[in-house]
């Protein structure tokens, strides 16, 4: 079977036009609405870090495919990070009532992101695996580790 390496090209175009578009929805449907003042500011962040993104894979991907494997790791981890700052600041909005339990809760969730992040490190270097192997395995363990914390903070609050 032979693979047309154009219409492969041709069809990530398009397919990667939703990706950013999605975001950008959201992004101009939030300011629309007026209601920025309630809503996170990192969460503003995630999804501008979202749209630059797609821009960037789309052009490395177009122009220098060889490095596509590293900048899509690279923004997935940076990903990861700024959804953990949006469930932080969620956090802090939701118990903002609670001066004391705020101050806790946040300092037990940032130490166990700190723990999380040590444990995917040290579990993605201690398998023998290629080195950007190990990078895309802590990327995946943390990214796991966030969307448990995600499932336990919408079922805890909401």
């Amino acid at each position: 079977m032979r693979v047309n390496l154009a219409a492969l090209q041709s069809l990530y175009t398009y397919a990667s036009c939703p990706e950013s578009s999605v975001p950008s929805f959201e992004l101009g449907g939030e300011s629309r609405k007026k209601i920025s003042k309630s809503t996170p500011a990192q969460f503003f962040s995630y999804i501008i870090f979202q749209i630059v993104k797609s821009g960037i894979l789309f052009i490395v991907y177009r122009y220098s495919p060889d490095n596509y494997f590293d900048a899509y790791w690279a923004g997935n981890a940076i990903s990861v990070l700024l959804g953990v700052a949006v469930m932080d600041e969620i956090l802090q909005h939701l118990l903002k009532q609670y001066g004391g339990i705020q101050k806790l809760a946040s300092v037990i969730f940032r130490w166990a992101c700190g723990l999380l992040i040590l444990l995917s490190i040290v579990n993605a270097f201690s398998t023998q695996q290629a080195s950007a192997d190990r990078v895309v395995s802590a990327v995946l363990a943390f990214d796991r580790s966030e969307r448990v914390m995600q499932c336990g903070l919408c079922w805890r609050f909401f």
